[in-house]
């Protein structure tokens, strides 16, 4: 039964996105599609044991522990619900294209978060990331596939740090067992070196400052949906590399930990500062990620800098990603409300929006009161740096409920395909943390979440916050400042110049009457091959089962 979970549910979807492309199976696939992603629900409620499969690359292992359980659940939530939002939304001639790309990147995603070696976590990491360049271009205009280049450049450029540091590590002891990577790492003699790799590998996928310039360019540029699963999911794939690979526990690495709080300040300040400028929605929503994945990476780094307390702020490092990935892709849904339904969207958009600031009863309270009792013993300028990313997230928040009053000014439309799956969006974001928190944690973190005093610390860094986005908003209006483009730092760099055009060539001249006939018999051709290739992969599946 665990092998059936564990191999059939990712590799379900590989399947169905070769099969999209067939002419007589593509109405039936694309029916299922969108909800597949739901399948990876039964890897929650039916928890398997870890497998092992010895044959496959170096000896692929998969598993939910502790650490996959929340983004799992994140994951098959936020796809699912993007899923049926594309579905409303895409247009039918399109939707084949879409689909396949999409159940290609969920297939990488998901097994991301299942793989417990090393080489089996960057196949997927891999298959995720070049998957995920056709939801980026999915619209095929020139800004698409300016941010497409950007986006696999710097993936590139990543994954060559993560190939070189899992060589390294692999170096003597073979494939890395990602259940206890720390202690390996430790005892490693390039350990240092392997470590600063993995947190400039993963750091790309994050967004840290400076490594961040392809997430401003492609998130805008994707459709709605796959927007939100870039931002509230594919993200976290980049925590995940952190939380497997990094020598969380150990000492000797605090100065690691400095290096990644400095960079998560310094990425928080930046999605600020750039954001308040943006004045369409999508762009400054992926300078929000930028903000709040700079807040994430500060957590992470205090693990590193307070080995004994590493298992606590890991465990807010996961609800932290839990709390975002579901308030951040209902907001990137909320753009398709924002065009189809003004209305609905000025009157509950700002409930994520605030659930991402902190506001009391919302999940951001929940996880701010969790951090709080952790980082007791962290120092008092850390302590001040936390809370002022809380202000700079409210600021941001500002300026959000402020572009969203200028972009609803409008009527509805009908119909609104677009607001059933974002109010089970909504219901998701609002509920799920607070119920994962009350299953793991117990009636410690809810409590304290609900303690007067932990409100009154948690809510007077967003009160500044809104004091000073209420401030930048008057004077905005007043003098408007330059806004500045996505992808900032690239701005300074020249535009590529367009490629001259292709040379025309002469098609040789073609019997134009028998080209039905031939198209015909094509088709035939290709329908028996398609159930040809079908019938070898069930009996493939089947001997390897035997």
């Amino acid at each position: 039964m665990s092998v059936l979970l564990l191999v059939g549910v990712p590799l379900l979807p590989a399947l169905l996105a070769l099969l999209v492309l067939a002419p007589t199976l593509q109405k039936p696939v694309l029916r299922v599609a969108p909800w597949l992603p739901a399948t990876a629900l039964a890897l929650l409620l039916l928890p398997p044991e870890p497998v092992s499969l010895p044959w496959l690359l170096l000896g692929t292992r998969l598993g939910v522990d502790a650490l996959a359980w929340p983004l799992v659940l994140l994951a098959a939530v936020v796809w699912s619900v993007a899923g049926w939002q594309a579905r409303a939304t895409i247009p039918a001639s399109e939707q084949a294209r879409f689909f396949c790309f999409w159940l290609l990147t969920w297939c990488g995603n998901l097994c991301v978060f299942l793989t417990l070696d090393g080489a089996s976590f960057y196949a997927a990491y891999a298959m995720m990331t070049v998957a995920a360049y056709g939801l980026v271009v999915h619209n095929r205009r020139a800004d698409d596939f300016r941010a497409g280049r950007v986006y696999l450049t710097m993936a590139v450029l990543a994954e060559a740090a993560l190939v070189a540091a899992l060589l390294l590590l692999a170096v003597g002891t073979g494939n890395p067992d990602l259940t206890q990577p720390g202690a390996r790492l430790a005892a490693h003699a390039q350990g240092s070196l392997i470590a600063v790799l993995m947190l400039i590998g993963f750091g790309v996928k994050v967004g840290l400052a400076g490594l961040h310039m392809w997430l401003p360019l492609a998130h805008p540029q994707a459709p709605v949906p796959a927007s939100a699963v870039l931002s509230g999911v594919i993200l976290k794939a980049g925590l995940m590399g952190w939380l497997r690979f990094l020598p969380f526990g150990d000492s000797g690495f605090e100065w690691l930990g400095h290096g990644l709080f400095m960079a998560g300040c310094a990425t928080a300040l930046l999605g600020v500062v750039v954001g308040v400028s943006q004045r369409a929605l999508k762009p400054l929503l992926a300078y929000s990620s930028v903000s709040q994945m700079g807040f994430l990476a500060m957590i992470v780094a205090l693990a590193l800098l307070q080995p004994a307390s590493a298992a606590g702020y890991l465990g807010i490092a996961v609800l932290f990603a839990l709390h975002h990935g579901l308030a951040k892709s209902t907001l990137f849904l909320g753009v398709d409300l924002v065009q189809r339904a003004p209305r609905l969207a000025r009157r509950l958009l700002w409930l994520p929006a605030a659930a991402l600031a902190g506001l009391p009863p919302t999940s951001g309270l929940l996880v701010k009161a969790a951090l709080k009792d952790t980082a007791a013993d962290a120092a008092a300028w850390q302590v001040a740096a936390i809370a002022a990313a809380t202000a700079a997230t409210t600021v941001l928040m500002v300026r959000l409920w402020a572009v969203v009053r200028v972009e609803t000014r409008g009527t509805d439309r009908a119909p609104t395909t677009a607001a059933a799956p974002w109010l089970a969006s909504l219901t998701a974001s609002l509920l799920l943390p607070w119920a994962y928190a009350a299953t793991t944690a117990g009636a410690r973190v809810t409590g304290s979440a609900l303690n007067p005093g932990v409100i009154v610390d948690v809510v007077w860094p967003l009160l500044l916050g809104l004091a000073i986005g209420a401030g930048l908003e008057v004077w905005h209006r007043r003098r408007p400042w330059p806004e500045v483009p996505p992808g900032d730092l690239l701005a300074w760099l020249p535009r590529r110049r367009p490629l001259p055009p292709w040379p025309r060539w002469r098609l040789p001249r073609l019997p134009v009457g028998r080209l039905p006939q031939a198209a015909a018999a094509l088709d035939g051709v290709l329908e028996r091959l398609t159930v040809a290739l079908l019938a070898a992969l069930v009996m493939a599946v089947a001997l390897l089962w035997l």
